[in-house]
């Protein structure tokens, strides 16, 4: 066994509590940092900046991969799993929530490890956390998965193998550009993570990087925040989970593109990429909402809309996007006449790009439906 790592012994080990508190302002900072109401004023984004918003203020929920963050530095005083900091690589970040963050308050962390596991090359230690409010309700869960290089070798288990993932073969249902701001990297690190990689020029330049880089964190937190947006309406309580590799480096000032799949059971696949140099630097990425199917549907509608009249691709695209077996089965919104689409009342909007539709069944309009309002909304071309 590598002198260095001791896997019995540092899976005892015991990780002092530590307490993350935070204020609206520093929820409102966060939600800035990673791009929210880019384009202000957005008053769907206003709740996520201004705690006076009248629809009621609220905190991203990826703001929760902050709690740990001073947890997370008890790694370097474990005894039995001794390694140079600077061979330490953020791999993955996983974050579960059991309801939506506070607005403000103190949140107890309780570190823990998940797991150590020989690579060869070095080791994947799996550092988890529980956070808890003050009423002492578990609000999240964070796991960061981080590869040590130069340890490995030591004789232990390989650990389970990683989910299969891979990106869809139809474009994406969502695609959203981001430009990044090039001192964007300076205003994220007031969240705590004062790493002078990201800040100082020297110090980037030793991690062989031509400039200062953004944080992982950070465009992990611009991918979230597209989520919620785009798959939940920014509803809070309809965000689960969030999970993604770290892939490449972004510098700031540079486009981070997030590629959205949504598929059944509510999950969202997506990834990240840079527009000007053509990489993926997030990678692996699964969300998991509320409501991620009928999103789905609704796009698939647009879709069809946009394609075809015809009652076949339009049962195969709607249908199955929201986990039905077939058009008018049990549980099934949409009733349709015989031959018809299953498109909403502004399908013909969607069909033909105007602005202001004519009521569908109205002059001109090929198309006649039963029980359409209930896709009325979600029909309505989408922003972004």
């Amino acid at each position: 066994m590598s002198d260095g790592v001791d896997v019995e012994a540092a899976m005892k080990h015991k990780f002092a509590e530590d307490v993350f508190t935070y204020t609206t302002r520093d929820a409102c900072l966060y939600a800035l940092s990673v791009g929210a109401s880019e384009h202000a004023p957005d008053e769907k984004d206003l709740p996520l900046v201004y705690e006076g918003a009248g629809d009621g203020f609220r905190v991203l929920p990826t703001m929760a991969v902050l709690f740990p963050t001073m947890g997370m530095s008890q790694i370097f005083n474990i005894p039995s799993l001794r390694f140079n900091p600077m061979m330490l690589l953020h791999g993955e970040q996983e974050l579960r929530l059991t309801k939506p963050l506070p607005t403000s308050g103190a949140i107890t962390c309780r570190p823990s490890l998940g797991g150590i596991y020989d690579k060869g090359k070095g080791a994947l230690v799996l550092l988890d956390s529980d956070c808890f409010d003050e009423s002492g309700e578990k609000v999240a869960f964070c796991r960061a998965s981080l590869f040590i290089r130069g340890i490995g070798g030591f004789g232990g288990d390989r650990g389970p193998k990683p989910a299969a993932w891979a990106v869809p073969s139809r474009a994406p249902d969502k695609s959203d550009e981001y430009k990044t701001t090039e001192n964007l990297a300076l205003y994220y690190r007031l969240n705590g993570d004062t790493n002078p990689l990201h800040a100082d020029p020297s110090m980037a330049a030793m991690g062989g990087f031509e400039k200062p880089i953004l944080h992982g964190l950070c465009f992990f937190g611009i991918a979230g925040r597209v989520i919620l947006r785009d798959f939940c309406d920014n509803d809070t309580t309809k965000f689960k989970a969030i999970k993604a590799r770290f892939a490449k480096s972004v510098y700031p000032g540079e486009t981070v593109i997030t590629d959205m799949w949504a598929e059944e059971g509510g999950r969202v696949l997506f990834q990240c990429r840079v527009k000007e140099r053509d990489v993926v630097v997030l990678t692996n990425g699964v969300a998991e909402v509320e409501g991620a199917a009928a999103a789905l549907a609704a796009r698939a509608c647009e879709r069809v809309a946009g394609e075809r009249r015809g009652w076949a691709r339009a049962r195969d695209c709607a249908c199955a996007a929201a986990g039905m077996r077939r058009v008018g089965a049990g549980g099934c919104s949409m009733t349709l006449r015989s031959g018809r689409s299953p498109l909403p009342r502004r399908c013909c909007d969607v069909r033909r790009r105007q602005r202001r539709p004519r009521a569908c069944g109205g002059a001109g309009c090929p198309r006649t439906h039963r029980n359409a309002d209930t896709y009325m909304e979600a029909a309505a071309p989408q922003s972004g």
